[in-house]
């Protein structure tokens, strides 16, 4: 198990299809072979025809923001989360709103919000209360998306 996980923390960030087949060839009922398969699936479900280019969500002011968060945008969510959190891009820093960003970008599969919320809820942070059950629920939910820090803190939870 312990070779399993040096070597699973060698590899989870390259995403690298390749290496998470590999690894799931030498460790086919290794627990982190799931995470593996995740992270492929992941991978291949969200390869787009053509993809756009990125847009600096940094950039832009809070309207815009909430403009592409009523589009579906996940990404802008999570900034919005971000910009409520620590008072960014011109907004006053409200942990509620910024909660309520991240729950909704979450919801969507957003890695990052889910993660930050486990933070939130896991340390209560930014004055919300701590709450071990929410903080597993969201580290879970990071986990689920193939979150490598979701993963290891579940993990260390667990211990």
């Amino acid at each position: 198990k312990e070779m399993e996980l040096a070597k699973w923390k060698a590899i989870e960030t390259l995403n690298d299809p390749p290496l998470y087949t590999k690894f799931c060839q030498e460790y086919p009922n290794g627990i982190l072979c799931a995470a593996a398969q995740k992270r492929l699936e992941l991978m291949r479900a969200s390869v787009p025809a053509s993809k756009p280019a990125a847009q600096d969500l940094t950039k832009l002011s809070v309207g815009e923001l909430k403009a592409l968060a009523d589009g579906g945008s996940r990404d802008a969510l999570t900034q919005l989360g971000k910009v409520y959190e620590s008072g960014l891009q011109g907004a006053q820093s409200d942990i509620q709103v910024s909660v309520d960003f991240f729950k909704r970008a979450a919801l969507l599969n957003d890695a990052e919000a889910s993660f930050r919320l486990g933070l939130f809820y896991n340390f209560g942070q930014k004055g919300l209360p701590k709450d071990e059950a929410q903080a597993v629920v969201w580290f879970r939910k990071a986990a689920d998306t193939g979150d490598g820090r979701g993963m290891d803190t579940l993990g260390v939870m667990y211990e």
